[in-house]
């Protein structure tokens, strides 16, 4: 069966994105690759930037690969841009992934600046930045206290500044099958540019929508672990 290993949102964890999916991807088995300062790395300091973040993923995932097992890589929203740039280095050294799975974010070329009220989230109270998580759909309205202000926000301001300041290279086209999702009512990253991602693969590329927002795989993982399933079922040799 088919590892695939998840990378997270923002702020999130890997850890409770596969297990969140595990139970509903047929032919699969869903896997964190959890970035520092959260999950079971939550005693490490986050990294501070995009070329620090990638090296630390790469190390693990080429650790976690080394048996040359078919892979896969998942990853939602930055998670989604993280995903792509360790199939791209995996590709250059030989060992591509089997797909690539991006969900809830706009393929590399499109900055998130070009989405309304998105640029001043780094720098918005602790009050206000968790307000928008919440009105995105991806925190509960009363779950704000002061553990929340003291570990989630920094990780998750961290993340944000990242995403802001990433900008894309010039980059081959990937080889392998990729598969974009996004949420119907997303207003992130809605059907229309999620289309983008078409430009970053040759092989076989697939759009496909499930029901809710920009936290659709937390709040629709049946939805969305079928459809990752009828997409692995497509591929040869994909389990």
């Amino acid at each position: 069966m088919m590892r695939i290993f998840c990378l997270p949102h923002a702020g999130g964890s890997a850890a409770r994105l596969a297990a969140t999916l595990a139970p509903w991807i047929e032919g699969a088995r869903p896997e964190p690759l959890e970035p520092s300062g959260r999950g079971e790395r939550w005693r490490e300091p986050p990294c501070p930037d995009w070329p620090t973040a990638c090296h630390d993923l790469a190390e693990r995932l080429t650790a976690l690969t080394g048996s040359g097992e078919p892979y896969g890589l998942l990853g939602h929203s930055l998670g989604a841009l993280y995903a792509h740039e360790l199939a791209v280095r995996a590709q250059d050294r030989a060992r591509p992934p089997a797909l690539l799975i991006v969900t809830g974010r706009r393929p590399p070329h499109e900055s998130l600046r070009a989405v309304p009220h998105t640029a001043e989230l780094p720098e918005l109270s602790d009050e206000e930045l968790y307000a928008r998580v919440v009105a995105l759909g991806g925190a509960p309205a009363r779950g704000a206290g002061p553990l929340t202000y003291r570990m989630f926000l920094p990780v998750l301001r961290g993340d944000l500044r990242i995403a802001d300041a990433y900008r894309p290279v010039p980059q081959k086209p990937l080889s392998c099958p990729l598969l974009a999702l996004h949420g119907t009512d997303d207003p992130l990253a809605p059907g229309g540019p999620m289309r983008g991602w078409r430009g970053r693969t040759t092989g076989e590329f697939a759009l496909r929508q499930v029901p809710g927002g920009h936290f659709f795989p937390y709040r629709a993982p049946a939805g969305t672990g079928a459809a990752v399933g009828r997409f692995l079922a497509r591929i040869p040799d994909g389990a």
